[in-house]
């Protein structure tokens, strides 16, 4: 096991300075799923990492209209774009300005912003009144403090406090048949994060399963407890 994580951080530190490097340290543009987006600097950049696309490729399956929905930690918003496409109304949440700033031009140039509207803030903060049908969330997987706002994506702080504080504060933005559907990898305390969903009062189940050279992505479902 520690083989294998050292060898996946050194093709991580490849792939980052070969290609990753140059296109997020200036906004770059892409197209995925159909969409048109802009990506500025800081943001997590959906066409560089996996996880967006698996967790995108998931959502895009479903029949959302007439659903509310939260994307927690929006970054450029290619998630809130597809839950409005698929019909939709969407919240879009994030820590980083930026990253509102891109959700909200992204749905502008893509003729949605009559169904998504993003907001800055912690988790739940900017929307603390409102119950939604799904969360999706394509979360942070590694320990430690963030040390700036862009490692907010990557960065669950210490013995992971966002998802302890995700999971306490979940249950009050959930309606009762509501799903909080969300990504990791096999590089995040997946264990961890599971018995923390699972003692906050949730079921846990796997959706979809993805294995590439040296990391395994997972799509769970969690569900309130009856």
């Amino acid at each position: 096991m520690m083989l294998k994580r050292l060898t996946r951080h050194i093709l991580f530190q490849f792939q980052y300075h070969l290609f990753a490097k140059r296109r997020i340290s200036s906004d770059d543009a892409v197209t995925l799923f159909g969409f048109s987006l802009h990506i500025p600097q800081t943001v997590f950049h959906p066409a560089l990492y996996n996880t967006s696309c698996f967790l995108g490729d998931y959502v895009s399956s479903l029949d959302l209209r007439g659903k509310s929905v939260i994307d927690m930690g929006c970054g450029s918003g290619l998630i809130s774009l597809i839950a409005a496409r698929a019909g939709a109304s969407v919240a879009s949440v994030d820590i980083n300005q930026r990253a509102v700033e891109a959700t909200r031009d992204n749905a502008l140039r893509n003729n949605l912003h009559d169904r998504i509207a993003a907001c800055l803030g912690d988790l739940f903060e900017p929307i603390d009144q409102l119950v939604f049908d799904y969360i999706f969330m394509n979360p942070p997987f590694y320990s430690g403090e963030p040390k700036s706002v862009a490692d907010h994506a990557w960065r669950s702080g210490k013995e992971l406090d966002f998802y302890e504080r995700f999971v306490r504060l979940s249950r009050d933005h959930l309606s009762s048949s509501g799903q909080i559907i969300y990504v990791l990898s096999s590089d995040a305390d997946v264990g961890g994060i599971s018995a923390l969903f699972r003692s906050g009062g949730f079921s846990v189940n796997v959706l979809r399963t993805k294995r590439l050279l040296f990391e395994t992505l997972t799509i769970f479902v969690a569900s309130q407890n009856s």
